[in-house]
């Protein structure tokens, strides 16, 4: 429903177990499908602390589609609640069309295992 071009902004609630599974909104999640399968630009992700106490640790993942291994995080998430955010853009014209989205490390397994 985004046009071309446009922009996503979400916030979401994430819990302390982050990148694990695609039960959560987390940041694999964020790069393993807007990014990897839907062919969008992630023009941010970070996750943010939900007390103001915390505002200042903020912190940021590595992309998993460079790295090939599980998003790494920045620095030591914050105690209490965290928030996911993240702003992804739709490209003008995308070659890619629905391909199945997998946890990055299990996907390097399988690929492995393959050859």
């Amino acid at each position: 429903m985004l046009k071309p071009g446009g922009v996503l902004i979400g916030h979401s609630p994430c819990n302390n177990w982050v990148n694990h599974s695609f039960y959560q909104i987390n940041p694999e999640m964020v790069y393993g499908f807007w990014e990897s399968t839907l062919d969008y630009e992630v023009l941010h992700c970070s996750l943010q602390p939900l007390m103001p106490m915390h505002a200042r640790k903020v912190v940021t993942t590595t992309n998993p589609n460079i790295t090939g291994k599980r998003p790494r995080l920045s620095g030591p998430l914050a105690d209490g609640g965290i928030i996911l955010n993240y702003a992804v853009r739709k490209p003008l014209k995308s070659a890619k069309s629905g391909e199945k989205v997998y946890q990055t490390d299990y996907q390097n397994r399988w690929s492995e295992a393959v050859e």
